[in-house]
């Protein structure tokens, strides 16, 4: 079973969501919170296995609540449910460290799917924000631009990394590179050091950011549609 803790300063929203979340059988709602910081004092007795925090307005005091629950619970992934569809703010979130982004519209499994993906350490976006992703990687990746990075990749890495771009599982990347998946955990240990990254979600944004994977081929038998929006339509 997957303990979620639900953060928002809504209270009517907490409980619709812990309502929604109890009639999944693979969920349990392991407490509620108002701020982050209410989470933290809560995450010793609730042990959850991840965060599901709601970003509404301001949208700063929200993206501080990440940050301050990346800073203090590092080891608990953090999945945004965000009013607004933002391109913008779907890559800051993402370079804090949040595990995943989420838009009010999903349907209940959907969330559910999404929770347990972030949990197992998987990047969980809804359909919309893993359009959006994979427009911005290929806009990103257009214009040739390229970036200094401290610790060069190697090409096997980039190649690992291109594909996690492209919401990839860890077993379908060891699928489409013919290795072991143990061989790509590792890959990916490697990657998120030498890019200084928290997590899988924050290394595919800095990879964005820097312009450091080239896009796929259509024709690629290794390029499938988005993780997300093939798990999670």
């Amino acid at each position: 079973m997957t303990r979620v803790l639900l953060v928002s300063e809504h209270e009517l929203l907490r409980q619709g969501l812990s309502r929604l979340l109890g009639d999944a059988e693979s969920i349990v709602v392991a407490g509620e919170a108002k701020t982050a910081e209410h989470a933290l004092e809560d995450i010793q007795e609730t042990n959850p296995h991840v965060i599901l925090l709601h970003v509404g307005h301001p949208v700063g005091n929200r993206i501080r609540d990440m940050h301050l629950l990346r800073e203090k619970a590092s080891d608990i992934p953090v999945v945004l449910l965000l009013d607004a569809v933002e391109d913008e703010l779907m890559l800051v979130a993402m370079q804090a460290g949040a595990a995943g982004c989420l838009d009010k519209t999903v349907s209940a499994g959907v969330l559910t799917q999404a929770l347990y993906d972030a949990a197992s350490g998987e990047i969980a976006l809804s359909e919309r924000f893993a359009r959006r992703l994979a427009r911005i990687f290929a806009g990103s990746t257009r214009d040739g631009t390229r970036q200094p990075y401290p610790d060069a990749l190697t090409r096997r890495e980039l190649e690992v990394l291109g594909l996690l771009a492209h919401g990839l599982t860890n077993r379908e990347i060891a699928r489409s590179l013919f290795v072991s998946e143990s061989t790509v955990r590792a890959h990916l240990r490697t990657v998120t050091q030498k890019l200084g990254v928290h997590n899988r979600v924050h290394a595919v944004a800095r990879a964005l950011e820097m312009g450091m994977v080239p896009p796929l081929a259509p024709s690629e038998d290794t390029m499938p549609s988005l993780q997300a929006s093939r798990k999670l339509a």
